[in-house]
């Protein structure tokens, strides 16, 4: 359905926990909700800190392939980002990489069904906010030069020969079944590196490390792979530049998210000193859906996300997810029969989107 995300946050907002964003948080968000477009996107992801309580949060907007994607573009009629936005270089360079991704003839075109945009919290703050780009790669492996172009589209200039090198190779050394997610440039960070998201089954993922050049001993890494491997699906975040970098991150997804799996893994994250019980209630809280006028606003757990560092301690975050559906696109997921009919019915005039 045709996005809004300044009404969306605006249902979502009374639906969090009571202090999980401060005041401050909640009123950047908003002011930046209102600067976009409104077809922009209809999904939005909060990721907060586990082990603090400081009412602090970074957003993620989804931006699809079917309406987003033109307007991250500028090619969208009517649909126009904030002029103070639309002026800074980095937004130049993302509707630059937009357009690639529009462009027909490339892979991306087909293959990428959506890109994230991430806005970290210190951009939140400042007069023209900008974010980092995360461009979903479709599992492509050998049309990856178009990933390629479309991060160096993003930088301004082509990616620097040792990191596309080694880009090259993460994406060669790949065993079978494992794909690249998302490739990211980190635009707001200052960071001269590639970050890839990386699904790779946990026995595959100390030799593909090795083979990246991975620094220092990876025993550490692996026994923490092979706990929570146990618990959650787990996706990898590598960060590439000239060589690979120590940190990596580990993203926990539960299957269905099933309530007693969520739980099981924070009760795992609250042992180990890494979530709050008053986080560990508020992601449990937060799962459910409400009826609007026209959609159901939806709500779950994306995914928790370890952060290893060798010589520092693991840090814990959260990803609460919202988005909407209209009612007809939710029942054809549930039941295609159900929603041919439902369409019939409103055709005849027999049936409204009214809530009841």
């Amino acid at each position: 359905m045709r996005a809004d995300f300044a009404a969306l946050f605006e249902q979502v907002e009374g639906r969090l926990p009571k202090g999980f964003l401060s005041s401050e948080t909640l009123a950047r968000i908003r002011a930046l909700s209102r600067r976009l477009p409104s077809g922009l996107s209809s999904q939005g992801i909060l990721e907060c800190s586990l082990e603090r309580e400081d009412g602090r949060a970074d957003l993620q907007l989804c931006v699809d392939a079917k309406d987003g994607r033109d307007v991250l573009a500028d090619a969208a009629a009517g649909e126009r980002i904030d002029p103070a936005l639309r002026a800074k270089a980095v937004w130049k360079r993302i509707r630059r990489a937009a357009r690639l991704w529009r462009d027909t003839a490339s892979p991306l075109y087909a293959a990428a069904r959506n890109w994230w945009l991430e806005f970290d919290l210190p951009e939140l703050e400042g007069p023209a906010p900008a974010p980092c780009v995360f461009i979903d790669t479709g599992g492509l492996r050998r049309e990856k030069a178009c990933v390629v172009e479309a991060l160096g589209l993003l930088r301004g200039e082509p990616l620097r020969p040792g990191i596309a090198a080694r880009l090259a190779a993460a994406f060669e050394e790949l065993p079978d079944q494992a794909v690249v997610s998302y490739a990211a440039d980190m635009l707001t960070r200052n960071v001269e590196a590639i970050r890839l998201i990386v699904k790779i089954r946990p026995g595959d993922l100390e030799g593909y490390l090795r083979r990246l050049g991975y620094p220092g001993p990876l025993s550490p890494l692996m026994r923490i792979v092979e706990r929570f491997s146990c618990l959650a699906r787990l996706r990898y975040n590598i960060d590439i530049a000239d060589a690979p970098l120590p940190g990596v991150g580990l993203e926990c997804f539960i299957a269905g998210g099933s309530a007693c799996g969520w739980q099981s893994l924070l009760e795992e994250l609250e042992r180990r000193g890494l979530c709050l019980p008053s986080k560990t209630a508020a992601l449990l809280g937060w799962p459910g859906h409400a009826r609007t006028s026209d959609s159901v606003l939806l709500r779950r757990i994306n995914h928790v996300k370890l952060s290893y560092r060798p010589g520092h301690p693991l840090a814990c975050k959260g990803y609460l997810t919202f988005w909407k559906e209209s009612c007809e696109a939710l029942l054809l997921k549930i039941d295609p029969e159900a929603a041919r009919l439902a369409g019939t019915l409103r055709r005849l005039g027999l049936l409204t989107d009214q809530p009841t």
